[in-house]
């Protein structure tokens, strides 16, 4: 990237070019890293534009952690900034935590000062199957509706207006948000001999393995025959349906388009 940067031998589509084969070719170094190159107006963009001299790109390549000008019309109580960049801001008036992940350590910060603590609780209105169990230390919400042979874990949260279908299995440390439904039927429909669609029957069940999170307003269809499987430590996005027979693995993010 650099030798090509200044080389006056190279028209601008040459570079770009050249540029990309060559961060194509270090592809296969890093994992999940796909090269991309873009060209924008200068209509496009809305913000500042900030000058990165050659020598630098190899710093520009890993932004947006790099080197950000602070605005001094803002308030800023705290600033988290890696530890190579503490240089950068020994001049400035402000409370600062250097580490190796300052995003990580944003997020333990956020779980100290913003952690809820929900009590276990079973709500009133909930409706729960006396064929059903469930473990320690759940909460079971508003409106909520457990149906027959469901087996749920301990430390568990199934949030208000969510409904949980018969054998439906629950692991430990799961969080069902709101509005949703676990365990009915899916999308499977047969034509008979007059051309009619009758609905073809799913005994199968729904299995949510430990430590899954799944936000509100999910549909998780229950399998014809078999098993829908969601693994554990999966997150599950807003407003997703999860066909029959399907198997979300282990630490898998699932999100909505």
């Amino acid at each position: 990237l650099y030798t090509t940067a200044n080389n006056q031998r190279y028209n601008s589509s040459t570079v770009l070019q050249i540029n990309y084969q060559i961060l194509k070719a270090q592809q296969a170094k890093f994992d999940g890293y796909i090269p991309c190159i873009h060209r924008y107006l200068y209509s496009h963009v809305k913000s500042a534009f900030h000058y990165v001299n050659p020598t630098d790109w190899d710093k520009a390549l890993m932004l947006p952690m790099q080197q950000w000008h602070i605005n001094p019309n803002q308030k800023i109580g705290l600033l988290i900034v890696p530890f190579q960049e503490k240089s950068f801001y020994e001049n400035i008036a402000l409370t600062i935590i250097t580490s190796k992940e300052p995003r990580t350590t944003f997020q333990n910060i956020l779980n100290v000062i913003g952690k809820q603590n929900i009590s276990p609780k079973i709500e009133a209105t909930a409706i729960i199957s006396a064929s059903s169990k469930i473990g320690q230390g759940c909460y079971i919400g508003h409106g909520v509706i457990i149906e027959n042979d469901v087996q749920i874990g301990n430390n568990c949260i199934i949030d208000h207006h969510s409904v949980i279908k018969s054998k439906t299995i629950i692991g430990n440390n799961v969080l069902v948000g709101t509005h949703c439904c676990i365990g009915n039927n899916g999308f499977g429909y047969v034509k008979d001999n007059f051309g009619k669609f009758t609905t073809m029957p799913h005994v199968g069940i729904v299995i949510i393995e430990d430590d899954v999170i799944i936000h509100n307003h999910v549909c998780i269809d229950k399998a014809v025959i078999g098993k829908t499987r969601i693994q554990s430590g999966a997150r599950i996005d807003n407003l997703v349906h999860i066909a029959h027979g399907v198997t979300i693995g282990k630490n898998t993010l699932v999100i909505a388009n």
